[in-house]
Parts: C-alpha cells; sequence; structure tokens
C-alpha cells in the first residue's frame, strides 16, 4: 500500500510543510509543497529563550499544517526542528505546549544530523565525488566535508541569516556599510577558529533558499537563456558581483529585485558575505579556470 507522508521543516527562517506519496517502486512523488516565512527565531529572547508569543505562532503553523496534511490523507506526520528551537533554554516548553495545541510532537534534529542531510543531498545529486557543502539557515550554517562521496568532518556554527540580520543590521539599513563591515569580520574570525575546510581548494556545494535566491539573480542579471538552478556554477568573482548588485539597491528596489524573493531582502546581505568568506577560506588561492574555486548550487530543498 502507497504511503503518504507530511514532513513538517521547521527552520530558523521559515516552516514548510511537504506532503509526498512513495510509490511502489519506492520513488517519491510531491503531493504539496506550502512555505510559510514565519522567522520564528526573531522571537528567541536576550536570555535565549523562545517568547510566548513566538510559542503560540509556531504553534499556530503547526496546526494548520497538520490539517493540510490530513486533508491530504497523510499517513503520518514528521515535524523536525533545527536551530531556532535547539538553541532555545525552554525548548522542552516549547515542544510541550506545541503538543498540547496540535497534537503534533515536534522532533529536534541534532546539528550534526542537519549537516549529514546536507552532505547526503549533495551526495545523491550532484557529480562531484570532492567538495564542501553549505546550509545557510535562519539561526545556524552547516558545513561539511567529503571526499569520495563520503563525510569527512562537519561543523555546525551558531549563525545565520536572521540571527545575522537581528545582531548587525538591527535599525539600521539592510546595506548599512558599517554594518557589513561588523557581520564580515564576524563570520571570517568564525570560520578562522574551525579552519577544517581551509586551504581546500575544493568547490563548493550550496543548499537552501539563500543559495537559490542568489543563483536566480544572477540568472537574471546575466540574462542566462537556461531553465534550472541544480548544479548552476558561479565563480567567486561573479558571486561579488551579485554582492555589488545588492548593496547598490535601494530596499524598495531590492522587493523588485528580478530573481530574490521579497522575504529574503532584507537577510541575503548577510547570506551571500558567509559565501563570500567560505569561498576566501577553502579557495585562497589564485582563482582560474583549472582550480577549484566555484561554488555549485544545489535546488535541493533541506
Amino acid at each position: 500500500m502507497k504511503e503518504r507522508i507530511g514532513l513538517i521543516d521547521i527552520g530558523s527562517n521559515s516552516i514548510r510543510l511537504v506532503v509526498f506519496q512513495v510509490e511502489d517502486n519506492l520513488a517519491m512523488r510531491e503531493i504539496q509543497n506550502i512555505k510559510i516565512p514565519a522567522r520564528i527565531f526573531q522571537y528567541i529572547t536576550d536570555d535565549n529563550e523562545m517568547s510566548q508569543e513566538g510559542i503560540d505562532t509556531l504553534a499556530r503553523i503547526i496546526g494548520a499544517f497538520a490539517k493540510e496534511a490530513a486533508i491530504l490523507k497523510a499517513d503520518r506526520i514528521l515535524p523536525k526542528a533545527t536551530a531556532a528551537i535547539r538553541q532555545s533554554k525552554n525548548r522542552d516548553d516549547i515542544i510541550d505546549q506545541v503538543q498540547k495545541k496540535t497534537g503534533v510532537t515536534i522532533e529536534l534534529v541534532p546539528e550534526k544530523m542537519e549537516a549529514f542531510y546536507g552532505f547526503s543531498a549533495v551526495a545523491h545529486s550532484m557529480s562531484d565525488r570532492d567538495g564542501i557543502s553549505i546550509d545557510i539557515g535562519g539561526g545556524s550554517t552547516e558545513i561539511t566535508l567529503f571526499k569520495d562521496k563520503n563525510l569527512v568532518e562537519f561543523f555546525s556554527f551558531p549563525f545565520g541569516v536572521v540571527s545575522l540580520q537581528e545582531r548587525f543590521f538591527e535599525g539600521k539599513d539592510f546595506n548599512d556599510a558599517k554594518a557589513i563591515k561588523e557581520t564580515r569580520k564576524f563570520v571570517k574570525q568564525s570560520f578562522a577558529e574551525h579552519p577544517f575546510f581551509a586551504d581546500l581548494q575544493l568547490p563548493i556545494f550550496a543548499i537552501g533558499g539563500s543559495a537559490r535566491n542568489v543563483a536566480r539573480v544572477h540568472q537574471m542579471h546575466t540574462k542566462y537563456g537556461m531553465a534550472g538552478l541544480h548544479e548552476y556554477t558561479m565563480s567567486p568573482e561573479e558571486i561579488d558581483d551579485v554582492y555589488n548588485i545588492f548593496v547598490e539597491q535601494t530596499m524598495k528596489d531590492m522587493l523588485k529585485l528580478e530573481g530574490l524573493s521579497s522575504n529574503r531582502a532584507d537577510i541575503i546581505i548577510p547570506a551571500i558575505i558567509v559565501f563570500q568568506e567560505l569561498i576566501q577560506a577553502v579557495a585562497r588561492p589564485s582563482l582560474n579556470s583549472h582550480n577549484k574555486g566555484y561554488v555549485k548550487v544545489s535546488s535541493m530543498n533541506i
């Protein structure tokens, strides 16, 4: 009998429901895919606890997704949560309240498992056998090193696009020069403290919404003629070109920028800074067509 599964991905920036059906040949057919840019990380207080408003918002979305999964006759629901809840001191209370209000029990994804999911998606969907994967979320960034399609090393950095925006850009313009400088310094220092990927000259495989938005903007800007993002390749110079496009815009223009989702307009600069700093760490030698200094985008949703 074919099984339908409702996966609820509770990220720090967005919450997504994907309902898919497992076919007889074990292939998975997507039935529904809904995303809400909830940004639940913004509800984390200075005491590192999620506020009651945040818990209520989370419960409301989870409850709505559970009802949608039931309408689509999902046999089971898999609610998986990452950094925003994982890093909260009151995570047990969050899980308990959501369970009581919705009947859904949230499962926390450990840092290592979250990194493994990203590596696994790259290893099974990309042709390259060696490389580094990066998945920038709202509250954490997972980086893995893999060789011959085997996971060698991983690290989860406790910052993401939403937390970087709140820490350095709060109350400032999205392209504030001082905030950009401070963000870049912080990310560079964070990478320097955990240099397992330094000077490897390996390709970087970028996963997630920020990577897809950067790639789409570049495609639009260069009038790229082919459809699709998967395995779309960008050089460090092309990443820099997109960065320059972002910092030169007004917020009004950013909201209309082709290829950029409007709900990422205020957080895309912290994301592309992370990409730039990782490139500097990984591919420090001179970048030319013969080395591994490039970024490939995975269209996989992790």
